[in-house]
């Protein structure tokens, strides 16, 4: 059962678009951000502009496996985006799921569970269940279950990210 469970969570990290083709060929490890996160837009504001870029920064240092300089952007980065932003902003509930994963990778598995679980009801609730960052709420949230060993939920929101 472990094995099969194990097969279904690399499945999800394998199949979502943005996330196997790209991260293979360049060594990405992580969630990957959105073209909404990456690329700071004219008439946006500010605010949106500056949390790109905290979140650029932070996906430098995780790529590079530096995990501990990675949280300090990423928490920033969330922090302005909810104050700025708002809540349920995509930006906000990006930074909101990137944030968890690293908590996790960091062990801090207290601090990256509820935000996690707050990013998809948040997702799911402004975006809807079809949307990409709800896929990624559902892979990140997944992936924590899985690295707590509570493989009982991490493979109904695996397979929820996958369709």
């Amino acid at each position: 059962m472990r094995r099969l469970i194990s097969i279904c969570v690399c499945l999800v990290f394998l199949s979502l678009p943005g996330t196997s083709g790209y991260a293979a060929k360049h060594g990405k490890i992580g969630p990957q951000a959105t073209p909404e996160e990456e690329t700071p837009v004219a008439s946006q504001r500010p605010e949106a502009a500056k949390v790109k870029e905290l979140l650029k920064e932070g996906k430098d240092f995780q790529d590079n496996s530096s995990f501990r300089r990675a949280l300090r952007p990423y928490q920033e980065a969330l922090k302005l985006s909810e104050t700025a932003l708002g809540p349920e902003h995509p930006l906000t509930i990006a930074c909101m799921a990137h944030t968890a994963w690293l908590y996790a990778q960091l062990g801090s598995f207290d601090q990256a569970l509820p935000l996690a679980q707050q990013a998809l009801q948040r997702s799911e609730k402004a975006l809807g269940p079809e949307h990409r960052l709800t896929a990624l709420s559902l892979r990140v949230l997944g992936s924590i279950y899985g690295q707590m060993g509570a493989h009982d939920k991490a493979l109904p929101l695996s397979q929820r990210a996958l369709q």
